[in-house]
């Protein structure tokens, strides 16, 4: 990303950063689950670190600017429901950010190529993980993003 590239995303919503970047997330998940049944290759096993090592890093990232920048806005000025969902939101954070840590250690414990049961045990670890992921960026779009626009509009806050 260039300068002006880097100025320009400074300046965008948080809320459209983090949708964006959901798009990313869903991108990677596919291709993680194009490839993950080859995992006993290694051209694919190094793919497969490769974007587990992504999501270890990157994911932690984008749930530290979510919860700081987008988080706060809701749980000030929302309705006891949209700061349930808040904290819904964090723990689901927290557990994402376990899993993808958790399969990122399996492959920097072991080395290629994998026992059977460690490639049955990934495949599973991973489908598991791309299902929460999407279940919770899928979450943040329909219900999360909307209540922040509104609220930091300066939408009058339902009544209870």
């Amino acid at each position: 990303m260039n300068e002006k590239e880097k100025e320009e995303d400074a300046k965008l919503d948080p809320a459209v950063k983090a949708a964006r970047y959901h798009g990313v997330i869903q991108e990677r998940l596919y291709l993680i689950k194009q490839i993950v049944l080859k995992i006993s290759d290694r051209k694919h096993f190094g793919e497969v670190c490769k974007l587990e090592k992504a999501f270890a890093k990157e994911l932690p990232e984008h749930f530290h600017a979510e919860e700081e920048l987008l988080f706060p806005v809701i749980e000030l000025r929302g309705t006891p429901e949209q700061k349930a969902l808040m904290a819904r939101l964090r723990r689901e954070h927290k557990e994402l950010t376990a899993q993808a840590r958790a399969i990122a250690s399996i492959f920097m414990e072991n080395i290629f190529p994998l026992a059977q049961d460690v490639v049955e045990r990934v495949n599973r670890q991973l489908e598991d993980f791309a299902e929460a992921v999407t279940r919770h960026a899928q979450l943040e779009d329909a219900e999360m993003f909307p209540v922040f626009h509104r609220l930091r509009e300066g939408a009058p806050r339902p009544s209870v």
